[in-house]
């Protein structure tokens, strides 16, 4: 599997419930995103759903915001890769 692919898999998962957000950042590929801007912007997403929990627990909003930007960084990456 690809980093592409690798990170296709790691947001589903996400968005699916199957692992939260520091799961997920334990799995992310290490590799020089510098071309491809929105890895780093869907790390960048992912990190702060990872520590906003707390927030998260308090504002079901602010959740469901955080996880609608992990939703459009997945669509991106689907759509950039046909």
């Amino acid at each position: 599997m690809n980093e592409e692919e690798q990170i296709v898999s790691i947001l589903e998962r996400v968005l699916n419930e199957d692992i939260n957000g520091k799961q997920a950042l334990a799995l992310w590929p290490n590799f020089d995103t510098k071309n491809k801007p929105v890895f780093s912007k869907a790390w960048h997403n992912l990190y702060h759903f990872s520590v906003d929990t707390d927030i998260q627990d308090k504002d079901t909003e602010y959740k469901k915001y955080q996880l609608g930007l992990i939703q459009s960084d997945l669509y991106t990456i689907k759509r950039n890769s046909l």
